[in-house]
């Protein structure tokens, strides 16, 4: 008997634990959300760049872009561009403003709530894309290489993986990556999962079947071994984008289930877009399940994570915790709508593609 209470209060506070990590998640979050925010500011009251090397920043108007005394130095100049799209080059390691055809950090009128990260390199331009398709990072990875700076915001890639990230006052997030080859203009998107996403499937090709073209493969008690097996039999090609929902039926072997995800996303890793939805909290062990697949979708610069059991609410299940009800496979089907859609309107978008272009045209 006191073994078994000693195990119920180890239990209970690893739920604390899990609950506290996704408090912290769901604040960067909004954090990251608010970059464009702080870009603008920066613009609007001449802020100058924090000096790279670890000096004190302070504020001025106006500003060009020389250094300062007093280990400052002053923000480099932002453009205005046509239609409302504001431009704000960042400041290189050595410490001089970049060009914003070769580095800048921009927000497209039309995504407000998706801060876009322009660099070109070897004569390719790449975007990158915060906000809710930006990912919370726990841990720094080893190996970050400083991009640049603008005001408090820092720019960071890893060369081993082309990953970006950005560091904030929220914190760091990995940047989600837009794919560098052509994608249609009406995408394919393939649905993989379990018993848990049948019950959105009417809803997931109703909301996108006008817009995406819509591959469905749900199975009762499909467990993430199994899904990674599908993935290796379509050799990793399935489509312009997936949305996984998977590790209901893992066994609570938070372990074993990271170990499969990795090995997904590892297969998964030359698609344009992998979402993947984390489990709805029925278990005290999903909790654990939800962290480390945060920290493995961060390792992947072209994946994100669409947080189902955070939104999820008590009409959404049925008495097992799990099972979606018509209302929850209606909240299922729009979180997976509303991540398709807005990763395909900032990275496919034609108002997208012209603010990319206009910046890559402008000259700071």
């Amino acid at each position: 008997m006191a073994e078994d209470g000693r195990a119920e209060a180890r239990q209970r506070a690893r739920e604390r634990a899990a609950r506290h990590r996704q408090a912290v998640i769901r604040r960067r979050r909004v954090v990251a959300g608010l970059v464009g925010v702080v870009l603008i500011a920066i613009s609007a009251y001449g802020l100058v760049d924090v000096a790279i090397g670890g000096g004190t920043s302070s504020a001025g108007r106006g500003g060009g872009g020389s250094s300062s005394s007093g280990g400052t130095r002053s923000a480099c100049n932002v453009l205005h561009l046509h239609g409302g799209l504001v431009v704000t080059p960042l400041r290189s390691a050595g410490g001089t403003c970049q060009s914003v055809s070769r580095m800048a950090l921009y927000t497209c009128p039309a995504t407000p709530s998706i801060p876009t990260l322009t660099a070109a390199e070897g004569g390719v331009s790449h975007r990158y894309l915060g906000g809710r398709l930006a990912t919370a990072v726990e841990k720094q990875p080893a190996g970050l290489e400083l991009l640049g700076a603008a005001g408090p915001v820092k720019v960071y890639r890893r060369p081993a993986t082309g990953a970006v990230y950005v560091r904030d006052h929220g914190g760091l997030t990995r940047w989600l990556t837009t794919p560098a080859a052509a994608v249609p203009a009406t995408p394919s998107v393939y649905f993989l999962g379990d018993s848990v996403m049948l019950g959105a499937e009417q809803w997931m090709k109703g909301d996108l079947g006008h817009r995406w073209t819509v591959d469905f493969d749900a199975h009762v008690d499909r467990s993430t071994a199994q899904g990674l097996g599908i993935v290796a039999a379509h050799h990793g090609h399935l489509g312009d984008a997936a949305v996984i929902q998977l590790g209901t039926n893992d066994g609570g072997r938070p372990g074993y289930y990271i170990g499969q995800v990795d090995r997904v996303l590892q297969s998964l890793h030359g698609m344009p877009l992998v979402v993947w939805l984390t489990i709805a909290h029925a278990r005290p062990y999903y909790s654990v399940d939800d962290h480390l697949l945060r920290s493995a979708v961060a390792r992947f610069p072209n994946a994100v994570v669409a947080d189902w059991a955070d939104v999820a609410k008590p009409a959404d299940v049925y008495s097992d915790g799990l099972h979606l009800t018509p209302a929850g496979g209606r909240a299922m089907a729009r979180l997976a709508a509303t991540t398709l859609d807005t990763w395909r309107q900032a990275a496919l978008g034609a108002a997208a593609r012209g603010c990319a272009q206009r910046v890559a045209a402008a000259h700071s």
